[in-house]
């Protein structure tokens, strides 16, 4: 096996890495995230909006780009970024309900530290039960986008969005 990577698709996966660092993705995210914590006002689709950007854009990125490192085709990459996203969004939820409910010496991080920030969560805008259930939505959409996939990969795809959600 080749680890050699063909030189023509270093520049659309570094396309993918720009857009998803930028103002439409991390960096844009981050702001939003900043003038939100401490607001009241926040609305469901803000808070979409933001984690697509920050979590999801990053994870997206990575399934994408590895996707065009790895010679995919088209619809591959558009399968890859689409289940990033998907993954994405299913693990920010994850995390503010761990944010919540988490063991710190598990989470490494103390638990109700979104809370105490004034950072608005999946949790406390839905409840945790309506956000155990966006969180298997967004699951079972990730290995749904996996459908052009087969073996071993998708296999581990599948394990790795189960994990996502089910970790504590």
């Amino acid at each position: 096996v080749s680890t050699e990577i063909a030189p023509e698709r270093v520049l659309p996966a570094l396309a993918e890495v720009a857009k998803a660092a930028g103002a439409s993705g991390m960096v844009g995210g981050q702001v939003l995230d900043m003038e939100y914590t401490g607001k009241e006002d926040v609305t469901f689709e803000d808070l979409e909006t933001m984690h697509a950007q920050k979590t999801g854009a990053l994870i997206r990125c990575a399934c994408a780009s590895g996707a065009i490192l790895a010679g995919a085709e088209g619809y591959h990459v558009d399968a890859a970024r689409e289940y990033g996203k998907q993954l994405g969004a299913a693990f920010q939820i994850a995390d503010d309900i761990l944010d919540e409910i988490g063991d710190e010496k598990e989470l490494g991080k103390p638990v109700g530290s979104d809370r105490e920030q004034g950072k608005t969560t999946y949790p406390s805008l839905l409840g945790m039960p309506k956000s155990r259930a966006f969180a298997d939505i967004h699951r079972q959409r990730a290995i749904n986008s996996l459908t052009s996939f087969s073996g071993e990969h998708a296999i581990f795809l599948k394990q790795l969005a189960n994990y996502v959600v089910d970790r504590t």
